[in-house]
């Protein structure tokens, strides 16, 4: 399989065919000399073997290494495609378990799911611009927010100053980030919101292994956290008026 190396090895690379040629460094027996390291694949293993435990006082394997630098990847955020290229496997659902075994991968997925207290997507609504459920029944019905987004339904979750049917944008899920959106003053509304939509997150999640290119992905993290906020706000409001 042909790697590409970095261009700062490259000197690495001039030095080892030099020593070679003035037979410092003499291939195995039996090796063709067209093989750079003249080694046996054996005979690399063996040499890593002593180089890893003569720097670290214990001795790794080239597989050892293949899975750390696997494992490092995915805990850098890598995407699932490019880990898969990286191990030059022919099914991606091998490097499943990298992404598994990753414990970055739970915070991207709390954070997808809106739970984590480090994620500070700040909503673009005020809870300021509440309503209560009379005021949303007395608003034409185009102003009154409403949708099946993913196969789930939500309805009342407030109201629109512009109104869903001049919205250019996702209704629902795209309500939670709009300067339009007047959220009802219930925090339960909202709350039941954030719950319906994580099972959908989790899903792509599992089906993208956390592709963060993904439009719908980002918007459903987006609007859970909005949403997550929206309730957790009125919550607060509630207690300090009690």
């Amino acid at each position: 399989m042909t790697k590409r190396i970095k261009r700062e090895w490259a000197p690495l690379f001039v030095e080892l065919v030099k020593r070679r040629e003035m037979g410092v460094i003499q291939p195995e027996k039996g090796v063709p000399p067209r093989l750079l390291f003249g080694l046996t694949p054996s005979g690399v293993s063996q040499a890593i073997l002593k180089l890893t435990s003569e720097v670290t006082g214990e001795g790794w394997s080239p597989t050892d290494l293949r899975h750390t630098a696997a494992q490092r990847l995915a805990d850098g955020g890598i995407s699932h495609v490019g880990l898969t290229e990286f191990m030059g496997h022919s099914s991606d659902r091998i490097a499943n378990v990298y992404f598994d075994a990753s414990p970055s991968q739970a915070k991207h997925i709390n954070d997808a799911l809106a739970i984590s207290p480090i994620y500070k997507n700040v909503a673009k609504i005020a809870t300021t611009r509440t309503i209560d459920k009379e005021m949303l029944l007395g608003l034409p019905a185009e102003k009154q927010i409403g949708g099946v987004p993913h196969g789930i339904p939500i309805a009342g979750i407030g109201g629109c100053n512009l109104g869903q049917n001049l919205c250019m944008k996702n209704p629902v899920l795209a309500c939670y980030t709009c300067s339009q959106f007047m959220p009802l003053n219930d925090p339960e509304i909202h709350q039941e919101v954030v719950d319906s939509l994580r099972p959908v997150v989790t899903e792509f999640a599992a089906a993208s292994r956390n592709n963060q290119q993904s439009p719908a992905y980002a918007q459903l993290k987006s609007t859970l956290d909005a949403a997550r906020r929206v309730a957790e706000e009125l919550k607060s409001d509630r207690e300090d008026e009690g």
